[in-house]
């Protein structure tokens, strides 16, 4: 698998968009989206961000390894870069806390449907006897 495939399944098994990772590195979705096709190379700082902010290795991004997990990493890898593993938790969980809104909003809308629906045909029906009332 190459390195744009395997960044961008990383991507969508952590249920993000493009425009959530751009916007973790700093840059345009546009730009972030040539990377994921392959229409630019990912740069060694772009790589090194996206190895740690998924918890896996340039190694098995580059399919060097097919070893998921990282290496140690360093204290002061850690520092720098810890911050990345929490926006991706951050990101995670407001993206989750959305897709509930929505399946919610979803439902409600689905559940006033059916009224709305009997009232615009009574209105029709209204309507098409003559008659001016509508409440």
């Amino acid at each position: 698998m190459s390195l744009h495939q395997k960044v961008r399944d990383l991507r969508e098994d952590h249920d993000l968009t493009q425009k959530d990772i751009a916007r973790m590195l700093g840059m345009s979705q546009t730009g972030y989206s040539k990377y994921e096709t392959g229409t630019c190379d990912y740069s060694t700082g772009v790589l090194v961000r996206l190895a740690f902010f998924y918890g896996t290795s340039i190694d098995y991004l580059l399919g060097l390894t097919g070893e998921k997990d990282p290496h140690t990493i360093s204290p002061e890898a850690e520092k720098i870069y810890g911050t990345y593993r929490e926006k991706l938790e951050e990101m995670i969980l407001r993206r989750q806390k959305e897709k509930e809104e929505r399946k919610k909003a979803s439902r409600k809308k689905a559940a006033k449907k059916p009224a709305a629906a009997k009232k615009a045909a009574a209105l029709k029906k209204a309507d098409a006897s003559g008659k001016t009332d509508q409440n």
